[in-house]
């Protein structure tokens, strides 16, 4: 049963992703069951704070990645992405110069949001603890259909997103592997321009490299399951664990329906958060 569901691979380089929830409860419920651990709950600061505006954000961090769960408030920026309580509506690409970004694309006639916006948040990993801050724009052209927003960000501390000694998951998962989607190939082809049209020198360590384009039926009918595109373009998430044996009883433990093949376990999200989830070692 190898390769029971069809891709089509591109290398994006991806810092992170980010599920918009109506209520946060509906993501975190999902990942604990499944042995996940987060850092505390915290208010995302993108300087309106005074208007009580700010989402409330949770974090599942990777050795090169990391998850955002984001529950807008319903007067944010966040509540246009959402056609249904629960999806994957962001992708971040990643620049070690972000103001020298931003300038590339406003000239080269690429609307983009302006100005770049400042942000910071609590970091609760790991052994270290602060305040991350970052940047971060987005493209006001919608380059992916049902409602999915790609951004640009800068780690100003990346030492406590990426920490050596990280809180580690109760299930053996260590990193993100890939993200799949439901796009078209000239959509896929963008984000890869896109997010090698980034400044600096960058290692691959802390990104996720993978996107894999893929048909909402096929995988529908391979893992008897119910995504429907219309809901968000990215439907599923591909995780390596240590273990894949310990992450199975994490699994069978949480009630959540799965399908095992010879070398990966897929796990049915798509009724919470229109997502399916592959687990498999290196």
């Amino acid at each position: 049963m190898k390769n029971v569901v069809k891709s089509n691979d591109h290398q994006v380089i991806i810092d992170h992703v980010g599920i918009v929830n109506k209520r946060l409860s509906i993501s975190t419920e999902v990942f604990e069951a499944l042995g996940f651990k987060s850092g505390k709950a915290s208010k995302l600061d993108v300087g309106l704070n005074e208007l009580n505006i700010c989402p409330t954000n949770i974090h599942y961090m990777f050795d090169n990645s990391y998850i955002e769960v984001i529950e807008t408030t319903g007067k944010d920026y966040l509540l246009d992405l959402l056609n249904s309580d629960c999806a994957m509506h962001m992708s971040l690409l990643v620049s070690k110069d972000i103001a020298k970004t931003h300038e590339k694309f406003l000239g080269n006639g690429v609307e983009v949001s302006t100005p770049i916006t400042n942000s910071s948040r609590p970091a609760d990993h790991g052994e270290l603890k602060g305040t991350a801050r970052f940047q971060w724009f987005r493209f006001m052209k919608p380059i992916l259909d049902n409602n999915g927003m790609v951004a640009v960000m800068q780690h100003h501390t990346p030492e406590l997103i990426f920490q050596e000694k990280r809180y580690q998951h109760g299930n053996g998962v260590y990193a993100m592997e890939a993200i799949y989607a439901d796009i078209s190939v000239a959509q896929a082809e963008e984000l890869t321009m896109l997010s090698h049209y980034m400044d600096g020198e960058f290692t691959t360590a802390n990104s996720i490299q993978s996107l894999r384009v893929v048909d909402c039926e096929q995988v529908n009918h391979a893992l008897d399951i119910q995504l429907d595109k219309k809901r968000s373009p990215y439907v599923g998430a591909a995780f390596l664990t240590h273990d894949l044996a310990l992450t199975r009883t994490y699994i069978e433990k949480s009630g959540y329906s799965f399908i095992e093949t010879d070398d990966a376990i897929f796990v049915d999200a798509s009724k919470e958060m229109n997502l399916f989830f592959e687990f498999k070692t290196a």
